[in-house]
């Protein structure tokens, strides 16, 4: 697997992703330039999704692969006249997931160069975290509640004593543990354990 060194510069909004060749160091792949102050970056094998100004650039890695479509090199959300404003965002080796300040989550996803998914909450999403296949993601509304949603029945389920100001979620990577995650503030770990039934929180660790 290939490992990416990231250098952005805010004034100027010039992202450098470089491939980690080992031993030999990194090599600069590309060099991209974006209108507006770069917040955050997401990648993947073969894209990086770029978010500034309330808005998201999709865009290959590797500008000289010549296996990707050229009406798959990049695209910018959102869409069209939307006044939306997208305030997050994370990748999974398939999906791009982003939510915007209108309460949207939507799924897009890669291969079929598409939507397969939306989802549109009370509130506007500040803060998302899919599990490594995207099947289950939490997200974090304008609020400061966090819920549980699963976009292949559109259940969500509301996550009951999670941390007033979360700073961050974990999944667990191992299979036989998927349903276990943190959540995180300044001062506290808390974990919990989700199934399709139960919503299960541990005591909260303290930060040393």
């Amino acid at each position: 697997m290939l490992n990416f060194v990231l250098r952005v510069t805010h004034y100027d909004a010039i992202l450098c992703i470089c491939c980690c060749l080992l031993p030999l160091g990194p090599v600069k792949l590309t060099d991209r330039e974006y209108n507006g102050t770069v917040n955050s970056v997401k990648l993947n094998d073969d894209y990086a999704a770029v978010s500034f100004d309330g808005r998201l650039q999709l865009h290959t890695i590797d500008t000289e692969n010549d296996a990707v479509d050229e009406e798959r090199e990049g695209c910018l959300f959102p869409e069209g006249n939307s006044d939306a404003r997208i305030l997050c965002h994370d990748m999974t080796p398939e999906f791009l997931i982003f939510g915007t300040d209108k309460g949207d989550i939507k799924y897009f996803f890669i291969e079929d160069w598409g939507y397969v998914n939306e989802y549109r909450h009370v509130c506007g999403v500040k803060q998302l975290y899919p599990d490594h296949s995207g099947t289950r993601l939490i997200f974090v509304d304008e609020k400061g509640d966090g819920f549980v949603y699963n976009p292949v029945n559109d259940e969500l389920v509301d996550i009951q004593e999670f941390p007033i100001q979360c700073r961050g979620i974990l999944w667990e990577n191992s299979q036989t543990d998927g349903g276990v995650f943190i959540a995180y503030d300044s001062e506290t770990i808390f974990s919990f354990i989700y199934s399709k039934h139960t919503m299960k929180a541990a005591a909260g660790t303290e930060v040393l």
